[in-house]
């Protein structure tokens, strides 16, 4: 992807110039060094020769203004600003008509945008220069699936390992069935991001310092940001890549949601009235036994009553008249006796 923003980069300078201008060119436009290790950038130079004309070199780092690094006259005399050690030479390359910056024994301080200068306004576009641990850098998209809904927010991570995201420029692919891969944006170490045509505000990119991140996130999702999104740093370290899948809710879908939550409610609805039915009627029994049990009266007019131990004995008598027993008189019962002795 380094090859398509160095690409426009320099087209643009082209457009900008005139055709027979001076121009500076730096390619590639990202470079990672492992610490310890030396790292060369180039800036080439079109419609004049370097033999004959003075180069500085800047650094650019997050937080800081521009530094001097170094100038390289015509006499092939290097002047070095402080804080720049013998670490940092410059040379000529007649061959390819270009000026070079060597620095060794890289260290993650150096890390930074380095640009070329001529006149005091030609410059070249920059090479973003990081550097990474004992190991190379490495980076992680565990997460290989986000399925989202379409008009909602999308939020895609991508670790990196022995390096510093503060300190490297990421650079977002898109891949789509069918189609090549296409260069999303680029987010540089100063916090500018540089969109390609076709991708509007809805992606952002961010870091996240605390794990070590870079954060992808597309708002407002669409059914054409369906594809694998890869990370990419020093122009050819790249994630595995997250399939992003965006999902629609069709009419019919819809319709059937709906006659689910009208079920849903009519259900809960016909619940409710039996479980207040069923409590009603418990309560209505309830009350009627109670007022039965506290009214002496309801009961006093069956003390008399007797259940006959053998119906053949009352035979049924549809005329019959009942009258109630009364116990016999004893008294005169003994008066009989006494009679019937004398």
């Amino acid at each position: 992807m380094f090859f398509l923003k160095f690409f426009i980069l320099s087209l643009m300078l082209f457009v900008t110039v005139g055709a027979n201008d001076p121009i500076l060119l730096q390619s590639p436009s990202v470079k990672c060094v492992t610490k310890g290790h030396t790292a060369q950038l180039q800036c080439t130079m079109k419609n004049a020769t370097v033999k004959d004309t003075e180069v500085h070199w800047y650094l650019e780092q997050p937080g800081n203004n521009t530094k001097l690094v170094l100038t390289h006259d015509t006499r092939n005399i290097t002047q070095r600003s402080s804080g720049f050690t013998e670490r940092f030479q410059s040379s000529r390359d007649t061959n390819s008509n270009s000026f070079i910056l060597t620095i060794t024994n890289m260290q993650p301080s150096d890390s930074g945008n380095y640009f070329c200068e001529m006149w005091g306004d030609i410059s070249g576009n920059g090479i973003q220069l990081t550097v990474t641990g004992s190991n190379p850098a490495v980076l992680l998209q565990s997460q290989s699936l986000e399925s989202v809904t379409k008009g909602q927010t999308a939020r895609l991570q991508c670790t990196m390992r022995n390096a510093a995201v503060t300190q490297t420029e990421v650079s977002w692919v898109r891949e789509q069935a069918g189609n090549s891969m296409d260069w999303a944006l680029i987010h540089d170490v100063m916090n500018m991001t540089h969109r390609i045509l076709g991708f509007p505000e809805r992606f952002q990119s961010s870091r996240d310092s605390s794990s070590n991140s870079f954060i992808l996130t597309i708002t407002n999702v669409q059914p054409n940001d369906t594809g694998v999104y890869h990370c990419e740093v020093c122009g050819n370290i790249s994630g595995t890549g997250i399939q992003l899948c965006v999902t629609e809710i069709t009419h019919l879908w819809k319709t059937k949601l709906l006659w689910f939550i009208l079920g849903a409610l009519f259900g809960i609805t016909g619940l409710i009235l039996f479980i207040g039915y069923t409590c009603l009627r418990k309560k209505q029994s309830s009350t009627s036994q109670s007022g039965a049990a506290d009214d002496p009266d309801t009961t006093a007019g069956y003390e008399n009553v007797r259940t006959p131990q053998n119906s053949q004995d009352f035979p049924e008598d549809s005329n019959a008249t009942y009258t109630t027993l009364q116990p016999m008189d004893r008294s005169i019962y003994s008066n009989l006796k006494e009679t019937d002795k004398k």
